[in-house]
């Protein structure tokens, strides 16, 4: 039975009738690819629309391409190993090392584009930040532009309840203010009436 299984695996010459022999055979095994790689390009079409502030499509891309390669390799393994059955184990370790390589690589991208996110600074934000020196923070937050450029850095310092409590205590100062100034123009008018 091996023998003839051998005999017929030597037979095929062609790398078109290996592969159409392994469709053939496997028809079943390769259906989770069909799913799989719909779904990625379903994804990258989609995200290609958003606004790309956390570089999630260009880690997609990248992702893409190291899969894309992956399986490029994969398939030549596997044309190789039915030129050559005999090789089991050089197949077993080429697969192996190109499928833990490929997660690996994958998990880098992913790794770098978080650390590049962190530290990477939008041209409009460092450009606020080199106007605003050594001002107060009511000053500060007094302007809109400023006032969204200290936000979006609160945010990517994952402490947007600090500029919360700013605000609050913004408002809880206008209405002090306001409440004196009340205050004052009643006392004013009394001292205006009397007179």
């Amino acid at each position: 039975m091996k023998r003839s299984l051998i005999s017929q695996s030597k037979r095929q010459t062609s790398p078109i009738t290996t592969l159409t022999h392994i469709q053939k055979k496997k028809k079943k095994k390769g259906v989770f690819v069909i799913p799989m790689a719909c779904a990625f390009a379903t994804i990258l079409i989609k995200v290609k629309s958003l606004s790309d502030g956390f570089n999630i499509r260009r880690e997609l891309n990248s992702c893409f391409v190291v899969f894309f390669v992956s399986f490029l390799l994969y398939l030549l393994i596997m044309v190789y190993g039915y030129f050559r059955p005999d090789d089991i184990k050089v197949r077993m370790i080429a697969s192996t090392f190109l499928i833990t390589t490929t997660i690996n690589v994958v998990a880098y991208i992913k790794a770098y584009f978080i650390v590049v996110a962190a530290y990477r600074k939008d041209p409009v934000d460092q450009a606020l930040l080199a106007e605003i020196d050594e001002l107060p923070l009511e000053v500060l937050l007094s302007k809109r532009d400023w006032f969204q450029a200290f936000m979006q850095h609160l945010v990517s310092e994952f402490s947007i309840e600090n500029l919360l409590f700013t605000c609050e205590v913004q408002q809880f100062r206008s209405t002090l203010h306001y409440q004196k100034l009340r205050f004052y123009v009643v006392s004013v008018y009394v001292v205006i009436i009397i007179d």
